[in-house]
Order: C-alpha cells, then sequence, then structure tokens
C-alpha cells in the first residue's frame, strides 16, 4: 500500500472519531468495460444506507445510472492485509 493512501486511511479514521459519519462516497472512473454507467457498489445492505442511496439516485439524470445501480459486494479487507507498511 503506498504511503499516501495509509495517510489518507489514518485520516479518515481519525475523522470518523470526531464525526460519527453515516455515509461515505469514494468516487472512483469506471473500468473500460462498465459502459451501463454509474453504479453505488454498496458493503452493507442497512435501511440508512439505501435511503441515502435512493436520494442520490434520484437526483441524477437516468441516462448516466445503471438500472442495477444498487451493487452489494462482500470482498475481503484489503486494509488487512500485511504490506511493506504494515505488518
Amino acid at each position: 500500500m503506498r504511503h499516501e493512501i495509509l495517510v489518507f486511511q489514518r485520516d479518515i479514521d481519525r475523522w470518523k472519531e470526531r464525526c460519527k459519519p453515516i455515509l461515505g462516497i469514494d468516487f472512483h472512473a469506471p473500468g473500460g468495460c462498465e459502459t451501463k454507467g454509474l453504479y453505488f457498489n454498496l458493503k452493507h445492505r442497512d435501511g440508512k444506507t439505501i435511503e441515502w442511496i435512493e436520494k442520490i439516485s434520484f437526483e441524477i439524470d437516468k441516462k448516466y445510472i445503471s438500472d442495477e445501480y444498487k451493487k452489494f459486494t462482500i470482498w475481503k479487507e484489503r486494509w488487512q492485509t500485511p504490506t511493506f507498511s504494515v505488518l
């Protein structure tokens, strides 16, 4: 993991302790094969998360958003994987 990512991760952890956020949005460019439009890759299915996603997607022009814009994913926590900086 790059140093700047570790710094960013620590800043977010401090921010979470102070502010108790209910939603975080991380914007990325889609991959070359992703042509169906914007989607939300969600880790949690709780009601508050879904409520915010519905509000945000309502404001986006439908030509830019995927028909399946709520994707639920279970992924391994990459941040816990040992690296040169975190052993």
